[in-house]
This record gives C-alpha cells, sequence and structure tokens, in this order.
C-alpha cells in the first residue's frame, strides 16, 4: 500500500490510531514509577490497548488477506486482554483484590484464550469467522466477514465481563466523595467510550471500528485522572470513615497534607462555608496543624466573632487496602465545656486553698493559746488559768460554727 495513495480521512485515521498507541505508551511508562498493585494491572491494560491501535494500524496498511488477517488476530488478542485486564483493574481498584484466586482467574482467561485459538486457525475450520474478504475503504484495507454462533456467544460473555465490571465501578462511584467521586467518574466516564465505539461499529453504523479513537480519548482522559486526581497514587480511601452529619469537625488529608475531604462542621470551623478540599491543611487551618505537629489541643476563634473554642485532634493514619499509608482522618472533639470547667474548678481549688490557710491560722491560734493556758494551770495548780483557756475553746467553737453557716 502507498501511503501517497491516501485520502485525507484514511491519513485522519492513521494518525488517529497512531496518536491512540503513543498516549497509551506514554500512559504506561507513567505508571511503570507507580508502586502500588492497581498501578501494575493500569500498566498491563494501556500497554494492551497500545498495542490494539498498532495493530489497528497494521491492518488498515496490510496489502493482502493474509497479512491482514494475521493483524487480524493480533488485533482481537489485545482487544480481548484489554477487555480481561480492565475487569481486573476494576477489581483491584475497588478493594476486591482477595476475588482473584488462581482458580478463578484461570476460569477468568479460559474463554478469551478459547476464543483466540479459534480465530487464528479460523482457516481450517472455519467455526468463528465465514466469508472472510478485503474491502477497501478511502485506500485502507479492511476486513469484513460473517459470523457464527460461536461468535455471538463470545461477544456475550465479553460483553457480560465488561458490563460487570462497568457495574462494580459504578456501584464504587456511588459510593465514593469528593476527589474520590470525581477520581472515579473520570475512569467510568473515559473507559464508557471504549465500548460505545465498538458498538457502533459492529451495528454497522460506521464502516471502520472506532475502538481505537475511543481509546486515544480515554487515554486524554485518564491522563488528566492522572496528574489531576492522581488515582494511581491515592486510591479511595476514607469515604466509609467520614459522617457527614457529625457534630465534630472531621478532615481527611493526604500524606502531603493537603485537604482532601471535610464534613459540613470542618467546612463551618474553617471556610466560612467556602470549599477547603484541594488546599493544603497549614493554609486552611494553620492552628490545627501546628496542633498534629505539637500533638496538643488548640484554640479557634470564629471569623468575627468573640467565640472562642477549643478542640482536640484526634488523628487515625488511613492505610489502603495494599496496607500502604496514605493520608490522615482528623476528627476534632470540642473539648471547650471541658475545659472551662477544668479552669473553673482550679480557680476554686486556689480559693479553697486560701480559705483552708486562713481557717487553719484562725483554728490553730485559739487552740494554741487553751494549750498554754492548760500547761500553766498543771504547772502552777491555778483553775484560773482554765477559765482563760475555756475562753479559747468557746473562740473556737464560734468559728467552727460560722463554718458550718457558711456550708
Amino acid at each position: 500500500m502507498v501511503l501517497g495513495a491516501l485520502t485525507w480521512p484514511a491519513l485522519a485515521i492513521l494518525a488517529g490510531v497512531s496518536l491512540g498507541a503513543a498516549v497509551n505508551f506514554r500512559i504506561a511508562a507513567v505508571s511503570a514509577r507507580k508502586d502500588v498493585p492497581v498501578a501494575r494491572v493500569y500498566r498491563w491494560l494501556v500497554l494492551a490497548t497500545a498495542m490494539l491501535c498498532v495493530a489497528s494500524a497494521a491492518k488498515y496498511l496490510a496489502p493482502s488477506l493474509p497479512v491482514a488477517f494475521a493483524a487480524y488476530v493480533s488485533y482481537h488478542v489485545f482487544n480481548l486482554g484489554g477487555a480481561a485486564l480492565f475487569v481486573l483493574f476494576v477489581i483491584v481498584y475497588t478493594g476486591h483484590r482477595d476475588w482473584l484466586t488462581r482458580r478463578r482467574t484461570a476460569l477468568f482467561a479460559l474463554e478469551p484464550a478459547t476464543y483466540v485459538l479459534l480465530l487464528a486457525t479460523n482457516p481450517i475450520h472455519g467455526l468463528v469467522l465465514t466469508d472472510l474478504r478485503v474491502v477497501p475503504f478511502e485506500g485502507l484495507t479492511t476486513l469484513h466477514a460473517g459470523t457464527t454462533p460461536l461468535t455471538a456467544l463470545h461477544i456475550l460473555y465479553t460483553g457480560a465481563l465488561t458490563t460487570a465490571g462497568y457495574v462494580l465501578l459504578a456501584r464504587f462511584y456511588v459510593g465514593t466523595r469528593n476527589v474520590y467521586r470525581k477520581q472515579t467518574g473520570v475512569i467510568l466516564l473515559g473507559s464508557l467510550l471504549i465500548p460505545v465505539g465498538a458498538f457502533l461499529y459492529s451495528g454497522g453504523v460506521t464502516p471502520i471500528d472506532l475502538t481505537p479513537f475511543a481509546l486515544v480519548v480515554n487515554g486524554v482522559v485518564v491522563w488528566i485522572a492522572l496528574f489531576r486526581y492522581d488515582f494511581l497514587d491515592v486510591t479511595p480511601l476514607a469515604a466509609d470513615l467520614l459522617i457527614e452529619r457529625m457534630e465534630d469537625a472531621v478532615v481527611v488529608t493526604d500524606r502531603e497534607g493537603s485537604v482532601l475531604d471535610v464534613n459540613d462542621a470542618a467546612t463551618r470551623l474553617f471556610s466560612g462555608g467556602g470549599d477547603p478540599t484541594g488546599r493544603a491543611l497549614s493554609t486552611v487551618a494553620p492552628m490545627l496543624d501546628a496542633a498534629l505537629e505539637e500533638e496538643q489541643p488548640f484554640t479557634h476563634t470564629a471569623d468575627g466573632g468573640d467565640d472562642v473554642r477549643t478542640f482536640d485532634p484526634n488523628v487515625t493514619f488511613v492505610e489502603d487496602q495494599f496496607g500502604i499509608r496514605r493520608g490522615r482522618l482528623i476528627v476534632l472533639r470540642d473539648v471547650t465545656e471541658q475545659v472551662r470547667r477544668r479552669a473553673e474548678l482550679e480557680r476554686q481549688n486556689e480559693r479553697l486553698d486560701e480559705f483552708v490557710s486562713v481557717v487553719s491560722h484562725d483554728i490553730r491560734n485559739p487552740l494554741s493559746v487553751a494549750e498554754g493556758y492548760v500547761d500553766l494551770a498543771r504547772v502552777e495548780d491555778d483553775t484560773a488559768h482554765l477559765d482563760r483557756a475555756a475562753d479559747a475553746i468557746d473562740r473556737m467553737n464560734a468559728l467552727v460554727d460560722d463554718l458550718l453557716t457558711l456550708c
């Protein structure tokens, strides 16, 4: 095939699949630097989609039917591999990695492997495709073939498999919040474009397979997710831990100290009704940030108000499903009343100490006088001293009566 003989639509198609390959190869390289299980699965997924684009280009440029068929088989190998890896990615991403036992994985791969084997040997038995022929399109090579019941069963199996993946991802989307909800929504939206492209082609709506072009868009969308929401680094963690209607303020931060999520109480406390997510905790709540470093309670005064509140932060480190520490869940318990009661109790104790000191002096003075006169009475054998001792005792009784009256 001569590239100069291609029309502009054909060149656009080749440019699209080439771009799809380049974007997905680049994402695979980025994923290789993320040392977490979900990134490893995703790396294989984008490698499969990149190779699918390469096989698609080879199919369009094939000079003969045998070469086109070989490229067609390769295309389906990577297509099936990508579908299977997508489901594996969703399972790992949503925290269900324990589902992937060896037996289940083997059963999972049995049908795609069998179909690829039958497809590769189709020229011998014709069980998968019939009437295979080359149909030129704008100077490109496209293959058309009739299907068989085995093909229909395979399409049903693949459709059920990918649908299960979308359902699992959608359920996870419903259960996530804020940054994580956006993150999961980006993945869901981008991946939904791929079956749409395949459906348009298999339904005869378009003369060429739009799957590679959907992969280009998906690659760009996922690229945004990689660097805007960092989903290969911060897996959804704290959605189930955060209780929106808690009276205590709750803040979730990542490892770098950026606010990922807050409940309404924390929003009112630190941002005056605005959204603090995505900002550094040291900017949103500098006093809280300092208190976490010192592991001490802190005081906070509402903007434009005189109400000073004291909070005792309780920190729980949040780990993902792989045991990797990803951030902190901070619950701020309002201990203002406890602090006020403790301060009041301390003041009362101080006054009590002063009172006891005065009372002790007032009681000891007449007691010492009484003891002195009693000693004189004993030494001098003079009962007149006892009268003076009795007077001192009367003063003590009067003081005790006054104390009882105060109590």
